[in-house]
């Protein structure tokens, strides 16, 4: 599944559920979640930015799309970074792309 935004978008949340690579749901007491996302296939990460956590012992969080966020059209990949101190990072595998589009004039 893809989920398609509009170019300069902004003010609105992405909702994810942070999990294991087995698919299991992390409880995030005590973590931090990054959103990162970049063009497909490049391996470059374009934007990173802190999510709030929801409800951490189901792993729910979003990310708050900012007026920077969505300036380039294209197709991006993602994923969550959730980190628990120095100790255990558990990066949950993007499961759908995300595409900017432009805006109709």
């Amino acid at each position: 599944m893809t989920k398609e935004l509009q170019k300069g978008d902004f003010g609105f949340d992405l909702n994810f559920t942070a999990a294991d690579q087995s698919g299991t749901e992390l409880n995030l007491s005590g973590g931090s979640v990054w959103f990162k996302m970049g063009l497909a296939n490049t391996n470059v990460t374009s934007l990173s930015g802190a999510c709030t956590i929801d409800v951490a012992a189901s792993g729910t969080c979003h990310y708050t799309v900012g007026s920077n966020d969505l300036g380039s059209i294209g197709t991006y990949q993602w994923e969550l970074e959730s980190i628990f101190g120095t100790t255990k990072k558990i990066t949950t595998s993007r499961t759908e792309n995300i595409v900017i589009k432009n805006n109709l004039n």
